[in-house]
């Protein structure tokens, strides 16, 4: 049994550490209350600036968490998912179906949505679905199928859009190759409500007079894949430049349709020149009103991709420069999911004393824009800590 002093000593103790944090709340609350905290502007309202995932398919249950969970402490509210599709149609199925479901689940577990891109390549058109390839139309009908059953396995999945053909030819198409484009919206519009279209490099499209402006037109959306550099305006990429990229803006717009670009990126060869490009690409489309722009890619493993803005789990610089431009709630939220609590604290704490110049940069954490997260980032948290919002 403790003595009656033993006790009274400890009660001091307690009561003198509640006076202590009630005196370092008042002083931070004056701080706050007295302190013109200055915060960038966002751009306009509703650019999501994100990124898509591929060769997921072996990633374990842990991965895959974790991979989540970094999107959300960057605030990234909505990503997509490639399937190899530019293999898997001759047999009719995808292996990676399973997968991309559980990726789902996972991510709308914390608040993001995902988009499904069954990804071609312009070399899967050339060689099975141009007019000169052998056995066109055979194949064709075979791609037909195969998203019909593609989308019908993720029936029951809450998909946020599907993307069902990737980059075509870059050439002009013939009225068949159009209405083959149009016959696979067709498909996949009799199995899903949810929106679908295509994606076409900027330079190739049906804004630019290559493809037949139906096809955007019977789209829900519109894409286009770039490697337009923003640093660079003057410069043709691939066929794009920063005219056709704002044709497909507002011709997408003049259809009350939102408009996508759906690769753009800079290999890893050097970090800082990658990151700069994402950086100045991301402010270009937020000043534009793009609504959304994907970082081309993300592929957490080790593996040779050269577009890669992660190594392992651990991002690059560039993939920190991936910030939607509108905040739904206010910025001590730090993952953004409507609650100020432990996971917001946790975000602080793991980029605590860092800079943009530092490994452990994480721009959602620096509070009060400084370009530091220190002590004041901390206590903006912990003073509106448990509150909600809606």
């Amino acid at each position: 049994m403790k003595k009656k002093g033993e006790r009274s000593k400890k009660m001091r103790w307690k009561k003198s550490a509640t006076v202590l944090a009630a005196l370092i709340f008042v002083v931070l609350s004056t701080f706050f209350m007295q302190t013109n905290l200055v915060r960038a502007e966002p751009g306009p309202e509703g650019t999501v600036a994100s990124t898509e995932l591929i060769n997921f398919y072996s990633m374990t249950t842990n991965e895959v968490t974790t991979f989540v969970q970094l999107l959300q402490t960057q605030g990234i509210p909505l990503f997509i998912v490639r399937l190899n599709a530019f293999t898997e149609w001759r047999s009719g199925s995808s292996s990676g179906i399973g997968k991309a479901k559980q990726i789902i689940e996972t991510a709308n577990s914390h608040g993001i949505e995902v988009a499904v891109d069954l990804h071609t390549w312009y070399t899967t058109w050339d060689r099975y679905f141009r007019d000169s390839a052998s056995s066109s139309s055979t194949n064709r009908a075979k791609y037909v199928t195969y998203v019909r059953n593609v989308l019908n396995a993720f029936a029951g999945s809450n998909v946020y859009a599907f993307m069902v053909m990737n980059e075509p030819q870059a050439r002009k198409a013939s009225s068949s190759e159009n209405q083959f484009i149009l016959n696979v919206i067709a498909a996949a519009k009799e199995v899903t409500n949810k929106p679908i279209s295509v994606r076409f490099m900027g330079g190739y499209s049906p804004s630019t007079g290559h493809y037949s402006a139906t096809i955007d037109q019977a789209s829900d959306f519109i894409c286009r894949n770039t490697y337009w550099d923003a640093r660079n305006p003057g410069r043709t990429v691939y066929g794009s430049t920063e005219q056709i990229l704002l044709a497909a803006l507002n011709s997408a717009h003049a259809q009350s349709k939102p408009f996508w670009i759906t690769e753009f990126g800079k290999t890893k060869s050097n970090l800082e020149v990658q990151r700069s490009y994402v950086e100045a690409f991301v402010t270009w489309a937020k000043s534009k009103d793009v609504d959304a722009v994907f970082c081309w890619v993300s592929q957490p493993d080790v593996s040779g991709e050269n577009y890669n803005i992660f190594t392992g789990y651990k991002p690059y610089p560039a993939f920190y420069e991936l910030i939607t431009s509108a905040r739904a709630f206010p910025p001590w939220d730090i993952n953004q999911d409507g609650t100020v609590d432990i996971l917001d604290t946790a975000i602080v704490s793991s980029a605590y004393g860092s800079t943009p110049e530092s490994q452990l940069w994480n721009p959602q954490a620096d509070v009060n824009s400084d370009e530091i997260v220190n002590i004041l980032d901390v206590s903006m948290v912990s003073l509106h800590y448990g509150e909600h919002y809606t």
